[in-house]
């Protein structure tokens, strides 16, 4: 199952978008926030946080602290370097 907004499901994430937005339905509804987290598996902290509108994005993990062009950058500077031989390990990034 695909879901355009938060990516392929994996071992940790077991609901989609979909789910996530009839959870926080039933439970402006009158359901009860952890009724609603069993029965369509959301974690309650999860569900909680998207009753009480205190998320500032929507996925798992943390916001990237670059922007997409950054990040494209700094991939093509770390592949450059190891074209060059001048980056052999993980190690070689990390300034002493």
């Amino acid at each position: 199952m695909e879901d355009e907004v938060m990516g392929t499901l994996n071992e940790y994430q077991q609901y989609t978008a979909e789910d996530l937005e009839n959870a926080v339905k039933a439970v402006k509804n009158g359901l009860l926030i952890c009724e609603a987290s069993r029965s369509d598996n959301i974690p309650y902290s999860t569900l909680n946080d998207h009753v009480n509108e205190n998320v500032t994005s929507f996925g798992s993990g943390r916001n990237s602290i670059f922007s997409e062009i950054e990040e494209m950058n700094l991939m093509n500077a770390v592949l450059m370097l190891q074209d060059w031989g001048d980056l052999q390990s993980i190690n070689d990034l990390y300034v002493s």
